[in-house]
């Protein structure tokens, strides 16, 4: 290796051009306020439990010791729900998720809460990893 290699190998390497997108100002506070609101009519007749376990996010979600695991799932959806779900992302991009997986995570488990909140009085029920059967319920 010439001497003028190694300088190049041992600089920081740089893209040029690109910037940090960042969220408008006060977009976290604004999507806390609308949660809040959105949760305050249904909050009302829920245990403390209940309400608490309602404004949890992704990120509030308990993160194991070995760092928080990340998969795949695959479900099979109306078409044009899947294009509404696509639509609303991209309408709401700057301000609510920043990538579709964040998007189709936040509505998972706002899901996952309200039926905690109906049916385990608020409570997460214990996890299972038991392979669910393919196809409509018998």
């Amino acid at each position: 290796m010439t001497e003028d290699s190694e300088a190049r190998a041992a600089a920081p390497r740089r893209i040029g051009g690109l910037s940090r997108r960042a969220a408008p100002a006060g977009s976290a506070p604004l999507a806390r306020l609308s949660r809040a609101a959105r949760e305050s009519s249904s909050a009302q007749s829920m245990s403390p439990q209940a309400s608490q376990a309602m404004q949890a996010t992704p990120s509030d979600l308990a993160v194991p010791p070995g760092g928080r695991e990340v998969v795949a799932i695959n479900a099979r959806v109306d078409a044009a729900l899947r294009d509404r779900a696509r639509t609303a992302f991209l309408a709401t991009q700057l301000t609510e998720s920043r990538t579709f997986s964040e998007f189709v995570e936040r509505a998972l488990l706002d899901r996952v809460v309200a039926l905690e909140a109906q049916y385990n009085d608020g409570r997460p029920w214990a996890p299972t990893t038991r392979a669910l059967k393919p196809g409509p319920p018998a």
